[in-house]
């Protein structure tokens, strides 16, 4: 994992997706990437809150 912070591109791009991240937890095929430690750590660095659905 890169100690690298998230673009804000790529901040951006994760913010425009917010409504979306609870339909993406709940799909089995997608669940893994949205909840893996990578992604959670770069949403907390976006400022983006892990959703609870």
């Amino acid at each position: 994992m890169s100690s690298t912070p998230p673009s804000t591109t790529c901040c951006s791009k994760l913010k425009e997706q917010e409504p979306c991240l609870c339909g993406y937890l709940k799909d089995p095929s997608l669940k893994q990437f949205v909840s893996s430690p990578g992604a959670t750590k770069v949403a907390r660095d976006c400022g983006v809150p892990y959703p609870s659905c």
